[in-house]
């Protein structure tokens, strides 16, 4: 199975995944960057910290090539991409 690594960019650091997680495929892995996204930005606001807007997640294979980003700030809905139904 392959391992992917994902490092954090908060906006002001950068939190390196040292050993990565063993995951079925990049599709697996970018939906446990997509939850980890989420979980960031729920903190820092719990924490009363401003909404991460820069933070993202790169999702890198096992020899170090970037397969995808996901940006915090892509994974919130809003009024222009959230549109009822009803």
């Amino acid at each position: 199975m392959p391992r992917f690594k994902f490092n954090l960019f908060t906006g002001s650091e950068v939190i390196s995944d040292p050993e990565g997680s063993e995951m079925p495929n990049l599709e697996a892995a970018t939906r446990k960057a997509i939850g980890d996204c989420r979980t960031f930005a729920s903190n820092e606001l719990r924490a009363g910290r401003p909404f991460p807007v820069w933070a993202a997640m790169e999702i890198c294979d096992e020899n170090g090539r970037v397969r995808h980003i996901e940006w915090v700030k892509d994974l919130i809905p809003t009024a222009a991409t959230h549109i009822p139904t009803e």
